[in-house]
């Protein structure tokens, strides 16, 4: 009995140690690539929508804020 135990728990010794080993990795993206994608995101207009549909949404809060009977300065 006492063998079996030993052999349980350098057996699950065993797995923990050598688990960590078994993760895969995967080559990091290209910087160029990602220079790229920035520049078509800029040029083609998505980055000034995005800023101006952020900036629509807080001058809305800001009227909101401001037109509300617990705005205090």
């Amino acid at each position: 009995m006492l063998l079996r135990s030993r052999a349980f728990f350098l057996l699950a010794g065993a797995l923990l140690a050598f688990s960590g080993c078994a993760t895969a990795t995967h080559e990091p993206d290209n910087l160029d690539s990602l220079k790229q994608e920035i520049r078509s995101y800029v040029v083609d207009g998505r980055y000034r929508r995005g800023i101006e549909a952020v900036a629509a949404r807080a001058n809305r809060w800001i009227v909101e804020r401001a037109a509300s009977p617990t705005f205090a300065i």
